[in-house]
């Protein structure tokens, strides 16, 4: 089954990641002259243990991705590791805008929802759906108008 809907990107933007990447290795380089040059004492493990560390953090930062995908049977959402789906029949709205404004459930008179938030940093757009069960899923995308109308609602559910 095609997708209606899919975005896929890095979780971190990519300038931002390769910023953090020169900060870490700027970081162990600067330990290894300290130890190394001016002589400041330091224990023999803690220079490969904090690169491997930083290594295995800036590989990460590189590989983790934030995707979402809408197909006709619901919405799939893979933020870093972690792969969510939501079936259309539980599917009762959705809303989009700001981030800030949409995660206040405005108009839809919820109280105590349990709320899944899925967003990748630097944006600032997203959707809300409302699911059953009390619960609300906030996704970000840079496209936040053509997701809204990619999502089905359960047919029961109207709009």
């Amino acid at each position: 089954m095609d997708p209606i809907f899919h975005e896929s990107r890095p979780v971190l933007p990519r300038p931002l990641a390769y910023a953090m990447a020169a900060v870490l290795l700027a970081t162990s380089a600067f330990m290894a002259v300290s130890r190394y040059a001016m002589g400041v004492d330091m224990p023999g493990w803690a220079l490969p243990a904090v690169t491997v560390v930083f290594l295995v953090i800036i590989v990460l930062t590189f590989v983790l991705r934030y995707e979402v995908t809408v197909r006709d049977d619901g919405i799939e959402v893979l933020h870093c590791h972690k792969r969510t789906r939501v079936p259309t029949d539980e599917v009762l709205d959705r809303r989009a805008g700001e981030l800030a404004l949409i995660k206040r459930y405005d108009g839809w008179n919820l109280k105590g929802v349990k709320q899944k938030a899925f967003t990748a940093v630097g944006d600032d757009d997203g959707v809300a759906v409302k699911l059953t069960g009390y619960r609300v899923l906030v996704l970000s995308t840079a496209r936040p108008d053509e997701l809204e109308a990619a999502i089905p609602v359960a047919p029961d559910q109207g709009e």
